[in-house]
Order: structure tokens, then C-alpha cells, then sequence
């Protein structure tokens, strides 16, 4: 396990392309932590480094946005409002493409990914200005 501690929102998207950068062989990611993490944040950041120009804010009410270029397409999925419905949301079908997928809420369907090689984050506040950001593969 990785573990990296972030005392600003510029720290966080940094990190989050570092892990990009650092589990370049993996396209799904998925994302733990409490409300206002920054769990957003770091996806702009590792949004960022995959070089799409796109304003990234959560899918919360959308659940699903999709950023792409000609090179690399993301699928950016927040299932904090979703409980086990996959199929309304075609995750079956985004796990069977080659985007990437970033997954808030992440933890819901880790048992879903256990065969599917992932990086799973977790984000915790350590105060009102600093995260502890952990990162473990699933080792596939």
C-alpha cells in the first residue's frame, strides 16, 4: 500500500496524477471516502494528466459523465445514490470498454471488480485541511 498525505486541493490533483502515472497498466480506479474528501478533486487531477481540456465536477446528480478526446475517453461514475441497479447505468457495458472509469463511491462494487484488475483510493480527513490518501492494487 501507498500512502500519501495532501494539505491542499493542488496537492491532491497532483497526487492523483502521480497514481495515474504510477498504475499506468491499470484503467479502472476506484474512489472511498466521506463527502468533501476531495475524491473529485484528485479525478480532475488525473483527468488533467490524460490530457483532456474538460471541466471536471462530480456526476452526483447525473451519475455518469463521460469526458473524451480523440486519443482517451473517461467515464466518471459517482454511486452514491446508486445501490446495486448497475445495469441502469450500462457499468457492465463501461467495465467491457477500453475508457478509463473512475468510481466514486468505489467500495459498492469492489466485490463486483474482484476478477477485474483496479486501484482502489481511499481518501480520510486527517483535519479540516489535510487527507491521508491510500493506494492498493488488486494485485491482477
Amino acid at each position: 500500500m501507498r500512502v500519501y498525505i495532501s494539505k491542499s486541493e493542488r496537492e491532491t490533483e497532483s497526487i492523483g496524477e502521480r497514481i495515474l502515472k504510477e498504475f499506468s497498466n491499470y484503467r479502472i480506479f476506484l474512489f472511498e471516502g466521506e463527502l468533501g474528501t476531495g475524491k473529485t478533486v484528485m479525478i480532475r487531477g488525473m483527468v488533467k494528466s490524460l490530457g483532456l481540456k474538460v471541466r471536471v465536477s462530480s456526476p452526483s446528480f447525473v451519475v455518469v459523465k463521460e469526458y473524451r478526446n480523440e486519443e482517451t475517453c473517461v467515464f466518471h461514475i459517482d454511486l452514491y445514490r446508486i445501490e446495486s441497479d448497475y445495469e441502469s447505468i450500462d457499468l457492465y457495458d463501461m467495465l467491457n470498454s477500453s475508457c478509463f472509469l473512475f468510481i466514486e463511491w468505489g467500495e459498492k462494487v469492489k466485490a463486483l471488480l474482484k476478477d477485474i484488475p483496479h486501484v482502489h483510493i481511499r481518501i480520510k480527513d486527517i483535519n479540516i485541511k489535510e487527507r491521508r490518501i491510500e493506494v492498493e492494487d488488486s494485485g491482477h
